[in-house]
C-alpha cells in the first residue's frame, strides 16, 4: 500500500558509481522524465516531494582538490551571465 521511493542524481553517476564499481554494484539515476499513471479511483491521492541536495560550498571537488564546489557554481552562474562576443566557451 505504501511505498517510500528514494531517486538518485546524476552525482551517483559521478561520485559513487566509480567507487563500487569493482564491486559489482552500479546505482542509476532517476531519468529527467518520469511517467506516473493516474490512479483509477479518484479518491485517491499521489504525493511527491523532490528536493535536490548539492555538495557543500566549502567540500573539495574530488577530481580537482584544488577547487571548492562553491568556486564551480560561482563560476558556473558567472558564465551564465556573460556572453562572449566571440562565441568562445567561457568555461
Amino acid at each position: 500500500e505504501n511505498d517510500l521511493v528514494i531517486m538518485l542524481g546524476d552525482g551517483v553517476n559521478q561520485f559513487i558509481n566509480p567507487k563500487v564499481k569493482a564491486s559489482g554494484v552500479v546505482l542509476r539515476a532517476t531519468p529527467h522524465a518520469l511517467d506516473m499513471s493516474s490512479h483509477k479511483n479518484k479518491d485517491e491521492a499521489r504525493v511527491w516531494y523532490g528536493r535536490m541536495v548539492l555538495p557543500p560550498a566549502e567540500a573539495l571537488h574530488p577530481e580537482y582538490p584544488e577547487e571548492t564546489f562553491g568556486d564551480m557554481r560561482q563560476r558556473m552562474i558567472d558564465a551564465s551571465l556573460s556572453s562572449s562576443e566571440d562565441g568562445e566557451e567561457i568555461l
